[in-house]
């Protein structure tokens, strides 16, 4: 049963526009006041022009005051063309996302960002902005959002509890481009007369860290030391697989340049990598071979294509092919050899059938905690592969940026090249790299001079 109007309780206060009326529920006489707004225009939400609000009054004259404050709020708002009503800021994102969501289904916006939307409020914006009228959402208030994430960026939007850090420029400005896709709705639907200025964030690049070529040769030599003493192991006969596995990953990022993860050990299958062989002055691919079948001379390889897909990144040319040098090949070939599953259409990266957890066949999502410890177990005084207190700690990702660095000082190829290759901008490379480009460019600045 709902409430309903008592007779004879109507009071005129604004001639021909605003009421103030009591409501009766279950035959009790409600505390507050209630108000009936007729307003000079039809509401666009609406085809009439009343309004019925309560006014959380009980007193008849703060009533009366609370109803004529509405009525020439809402009047105003019409006569600047804006709705009558305004809105919070959860209501203003449900109706953007509406609106991307037909983005999505016209092929105008990725799904991916689609999705970016939904974490990005679910996860920071909501606990702050979610009930907020979105006409206080201005330059003063995104300030306040900024300071209070640098210090409670730990427990956002996850189970499980992180380490408390403070988020990074890049993080809050793509937190950023949400807010202001977000508010530019709310402007263009009118409910707010101007689009606060939001500024980026900008701080320190933190250098990308890499390992040197000592340092490379060190790893291969240890997990080679690893490798063999795993095959000795009766007991857990997956392990030297998994090991060779993981070194032939970190040989692919070093010799290639491309991304762990989605690009790699997420996605590539045999069929995706080509070994190009030099013949009489004339190329042939091929696809890798094995120790006991390989139609190709060894000695004749020039380079390896790796074709890589990746959804995730929209903005990168996808798919792209990729040029490794041809220390590759033999890497490549030797897991082959070693894999259950070395057919065409079969993932590089997968799960064995030998013990090793996860379904046979099926793609290795993460490589992190074996690198990682395998990293510890090898760190010595002339080695610093890992230190617990530094931060972040080196990954698989800086395997991909010991590829640009040692290109760049190398200086056996361009920065338009090393960029497309790596599916990067030159500007990302001056940007991330910068230690290196001296020395890249050390033979081209001094070359020629007498």
């Amino acid at each position: 049963m709902s409430s309903k109007p008592l007779p004879n309780s109507q009071t005129e206060i604004v001639k021909d526009a605003v009421w103030l009326y009591q409501q009766a529920w279950n035959g009790q006489i409600l505390p507050n006041w209630y108000a009936r707004i007729r307003l000079p225009q039809e509401i666009e939400s609406r085809k009439r022009q009343d309004v019925r609000r309560s006014t959380k009054k009980e007193s008849k004259d703060e009533a009366a005051q609370w109803a004529i404050d509405l009525y020439h709020e809402m009047c105003g708002n019409q006569k600047l063309g804006m709705p009558t009503e305004s809105r919070t800021f959860s209501w203003i994102f449900a109706d953007y996302q509406r609106l991307q969501k037909r983005g999505v289904d016209a092929g105008e916006v990725s799904e991916n960002r689609y999705q970016l939307n939904d974490s990005t409020y679910r996860n920071y914006l909501s606990s702050f902005f979610g009930e907020m009228d979105i006409r206080k959402v201005n330059s003063e208030t995104i300030l306040e959002y900024k300071a209070q994430r640098n210090t409670q960026m730990g427990l956002a939007g996850g189970a499980s509890v992180r380490k408390r850090t403070k988020p990074s420029a890049h993080t809050i400005n793509v937190e950023n481009m949400v807010l202001r896709d977000i508010l530019k709705h709310a402007h263009d639907k009118k409910y707010i007369h101007s689009i606060p200025t939001i500024k980026n964030n900008y701080s320190q690049r933190v250098p990308r860290l890499d390992f040197s070529a000592d340092e490379w040769a060190y790893i291969l030599k240890r997990f080679d030391e690893d490798i063999a003493k795993s095959k000795q192991n009766q007991v857990a006969v997956h392990e030297w697989r998994y090991k060779l596995m993981l070194k032939t990953l970190c040989q692919l990022l070093v010799y290639s340049g491309a991304r762990v993860g989605g690009e790699t050990n997420q996605s590539l299958i045999w069929d995706d990598v080509r070994a190009v062989e030099n013949v009489s002055g004339r190329e042939k691919q091929h696809h890798i071979g094995t120790h006991t079948e390989c139609p190709y001379d060894k000695r004749e390889i020039v380079r390896v294509e790796v074709m890589v897909r990746n959804v995730k990144y929209r903005t990168k040319p996808n798919p792209r092919l990729v040029m490794a040098i041809p220390y590759l090949e033999p890497a490549l070939r030797a897991w082959r050899s070693a894999s259950d599953f070395g057919l065409n259409n079969q993932f590089i990266f997968c799960h064995q059938g030998d013990g090793m957890n996860g379904e046979p066949s099926t793609q290795i999502k993460s490589f992190k905690s074996g690198f990682e410890r395998f990293l510890k177990r090898h760190s010595n005084e002339d080695f610093l592969l890992w230190k617990d207190e530094e931060s972040p700690h080196r990954t698989l990702y800086s395997l991909r940026h010991t590829y640009a660095t040692q290109r760049l000082i190398n200086g056996d190829i361009g920065v338009y090249e090393l960029a497309r290759n790596m599916g990067t901008s030159i500007r990302e490379l001056e940007r991330t790299y910068a230690k290196a480009l001296p020395q890249a460019f050390a033979k081209q600045l001094t070359g020629g001079l007498r």
